[in-house]
């Protein structure tokens, strides 16, 4: 997307710029210091073609024009880079001043969602639409988790060990993993499960958003277990209600061969649902004994982690640590230490 006319070097900072301001992160500050020390060395000319191409790389990017991140975020970016140009006495595009004044009148967002947007492959970006809020609606589903990052990332690392296979997801959310994974991944099949009704239908639109088919979004009835089943690209895409206190894994496997991987992020948060968790794994492994299953733990409170590790045991399952240094392809906020598991059930 960089425009051919800007030198090597300043490409690299657009490139990094670009990618911090999409997601969004907190990291957006520290990825402009450079790009903005690059325009208060370069002479007026240079400079103001430099922010033009700024400006086209990041609020008048394609994807924030089709899919806009939080109104507020784009007026903060905006404003810091202008007020740091003024203050270091370089000309300041007539372009910005206009695109702010545009955000400055703009109304404001309807909703407490917006739009973020994750690099996964050069070409490849998953666009999310997310709650403002970590609790929204009653649940904190319809945001994503660090380890939600984490795993998605070892999904990309480990795309072989996906491709051709069968991918359940528990505790999907609004979809980052499951969605890196059929965007970069071969899998025959992605299954994304939650139980939460506004999670599902977001997950709906956010796979729709993703695969192109939203003219076509048709959230099924709530009184069936499955809600979508597409097929794109090859692949076919599941969303599916799955209860852990109460579920029936056959009826979402009806028209599937049963999953060869089960993938799940940031699931294990709530003592009294380490139990139904357990269980769910349990209900796996006995249907497939080789089933391979990849957790992401983030770890917010030891109590409940190791309460996990002791249910898994007391009912034969075994975690075993996977050995995996992120190297953060993702940019997102860091807020605790993410654990990988590889769980299997003793026979």
């Amino acid at each position: 997307m960089i425009n051919e006319g800007a030198a090597v070097g300043e490409c690299d900072y657009l490139n990094i710029l670009w990618r911090y301001y999409l997601t969004p992160s907190s990291q957006i500050v520290i990825a402009a210091i450079d790009i903005l020390k690059e325009l208060s060395t370069k002479d007026e000319d240079e400079s103001l073609k430099l922010q033009n191409i700024l400006l086209a790389e990041t609020l008048n990017h394609p994807l924030n024009q089709k899919y806009p991140l939080k109104l507020s975020y784009q007026l903060g970016f905006l404003k810091y880079i202008i007020l740091t140009l003024e203050e270091r006495g370089v000309e300041v595009s007539e372009d910005l001043y206009s695109k702010f004044q545009e955000l400055l009148q703009s109304p404001p967002p309807s909703s407490d969602f917006s739009f973020k947007h994750y690099k996964a492959a050069d070409d490849k970006f998953v666009t999310l639409k997310e709650s403002t809020s970590i609790v929204s609606e009653g649940t904190t589903g319809l945001c994503s988790w660090q380890g939600a990052f984490v795993l998605a990332e070892w999904c990309l690392e480990n795309s072989v060990v996906l491709n051709g296979k069968g991918i359940l997801e528990l505790g999907s959310g609004i979809g980052l993993t499951g969605l890196v994974v059929c965007k970069t991944c071969l899998p025959k099949y992605v299954a994304f499960t939650d139980v939460h009704e506004s999670v599902l239908k977001q997950l709906c639109s956010n796979i729709n958003i993703n695969t192109g088919c939203e003219d076509n979004f048709d959230y099924g009835p709530e009184d069936q277990d499955v809600l979508l089943n597409n097929l794109w690209e090859g692949k076919h895409i599941l969303v599916a209600k799955l209860d852990w206190i109460s579920f029936d894994l056959d009826s979402i496997f009806c028209e599937l061969d049963f999953p060869d991987v089960l993938l799940a992020a940031d699931v294990v948060y709530d003592p009294s649902l380490v139990t139904p968790l357990c269980k769910v794994l349990n209900s796996f492994f006995e249907k497939k004994k080789d089933i391979s299953v990849i957790f992401a733990c983030t770890i917010r409170n030891q109590g409940t982690h190791e309460l996990f590790l002791e249910t898994l045991g007391g009912m034969g399952m075994t975690p075993k640590l996977i050995p995996f240094n992120s190297k953060l392809i993702f940019h997102y906020d860091l807020v605790g230490n993410v654990l990988l598991y590889s769980i299997h059930k003793e026979t």
